[in-house]
């Protein structure tokens, strides 16, 4: 509905002042282009706004595509690009969605990109303050809405522990939704893209490939494979840390964030004041190097990693045959869970005894519960401790009913590309608790 943003990121290719003037198209225009899309039947439409909420028409925009899909049901997905302030109107875009029940948007958008206040300098990126994120937050959670953040590593000045506080910092804010922490990858016409910025920062890079995550092995080849350059080293993270916070991010976004250690994590923070980053550290330390179902999908998201930035080779994992799509790596390893279950819970069990000295069968097993399961008819009604379920989600009570709003009968595949790749951003893995 608009080209140009006001913003100057480093690592964005519109942060240049070329793009700074903002061109709108008419009213019409782009009405009558929902009507196109919505006639058409046309189920997801990605949005090229940079910062979607950041002009007051905005609402009247969304107002119509809502209108248009309580008639005939299309759109279905309307994905945007959300604005880095404007809270209050991105606030009511998003309550009148809510209210419309039309669920157009994959969830609001708090992109911090990092949290070290020297990357913010090094990069020119301005964030949403603190209370203001802690503020609104705080109004989502309370009326059922997802967010999720997005950090980028390596970014310049970023070290491994200050990557790590800015996670945890999220987490405390309250940001319980959803996480990506993409990798720090080169726009040609960014200011991080120029030589003299590379220098100053000592950026290593190498060539990769542009996203091929959801590219199946026959998409691939007839697809024109773009390249760019990934940062694999800086002068404030060594090539190893920048694996090894790949590879944290891996494992606390699956495990926090698409379920499988969620309310185990929940439980270590309220009763015992371990943080989720705290406990991520220790799972991979524990898992890495061991015969397990954890450490097996460490490795191989490592290696794969690896053939990515040393060899070039497509991003994501096969896991399902060889017809499969390379899934993203936290979906890749979401399937392997789902379709081991039980000794996923024997692992964590384990993990608790040998790192904690912590018998925590009852939160494990109500942990699992909560991660939906294609294969169960909902709602169920189960029983569990006092003290597992009143930390883990504050509720008084021992004996809840477990239920998921989609009460839809689902193939795992079905299952699968929903969970973990359609709608991973708005919690679908997660079941909903009613006394």
């Amino acid at each position: 509905t608009l080209r140009g943003c006001p913003y100057k990121c480093t690592f964005c290719d519109i942060g240049d002042d070329y793009w700074q003037k903002i061109k709108t198209f008419e009213m019409e225009r782009v009405e009558k282009e929902i009507d196109w899309m919505s006639d058409r039947k046309i189920e997801y439409v990605a949005v090229c706004d940079s910062n979607w909420g950041l002009m007051p028409r905005d609402v009247d925009i969304t107002k119509y595509v809502i209108k248009k899909k309580l008639e005939n049901g299309y759109p279905k997905f309307w994905d945007v690009t959300w604005a880095k302030a404007n809270s209050d109107r991105i606030y009511e875009i998003a309550m009148l969605d809510k209210e419309a029940g039309t669920r157009l948007f994959k969830g609001i958008t708090f992109a911090m990109q990092s949290l070290n206040t020297d990357t913010l300098d090094a990069t020119k990126r301005l964030n949403l303050k603190q209370d203001q994120a802690l503020e609104y937050l705080q109004k989502y959670e309370e009326h059922d809405i997802p967010t999720y953040s997005e950090l980028i590593w390596p970014m310049p000045n970023e070290t491994y522990d200050s990557l790590k506080s800015g996670i945890q910092t999220l987490i405390d804010l309250g940001q319980k939704s959803f996480l990506m922490v993409h990798p720090l990858v080169i726009t040609y016409n960014a200011t991080m893209g120029q030589p003299w910025y590379q220098k100053k920062y000592k950026f290593k890079t190498n060539e990769v490939p542009l996203d091929t995550f959801y590219l199946s092995v026959d998409d691939l080849q007839d697809y024109i494979v773009e390249k760019t350059y990934a940062v694999v080293e800086t002068e404030s993270a060594s090539v190893d840390l920048v694996l090894r916070g790949h590879l944290l991010s891996h494992l606390l976004i699956v495990m926090y964030y698409y379920g499988w250690g969620h309310y185990l994590m929940e439980y270590l923070k309220n009763k015992h004041n371990i943080s989720q980053v705290d406990v991520s550290e220790k799972m991979l330390t524990y898992f890495l190097k061991s015969d397990t179902l954890i450490g097996d999908e460490l490795r191989k998201t490592d290696e794969s990693l690896k053939n990515v930035f040393e060899r070039g080779e497509f991003w994501g994992r096969q896991v399902l045959g060889e017809d499969d799509i390379f899934w993203e790596y936290k979906g890749a390893t979401s399937i392997i869970f789902s379709k081991n279950r039980d000794t996923l819970k024997l692992e964590l069990i384990q993990f608790c005894k040998d790192t904690y000295d912590l018998d925590l069968e009852d939160v494990v097993t109500f942990n699992m519960d909560m991660c939906r399961d294609y294969k169960f008819n909902y709602p169920i009604e189960k029983e569990y401790n006092l003290d597992t379920v009143k930390h883990c989600t504050g509720v008084d009570s021992t004996k809840i009913n477990i239920t998921h709003w989609d009460d839809e009968k689902l193939s795992p595949l079905e299952f699968y590309h929903r969970a973990y790749h359609y709608q991973r951003k708005n919690r679908y893995w997660r079941n909903n608790i009613f006394i």
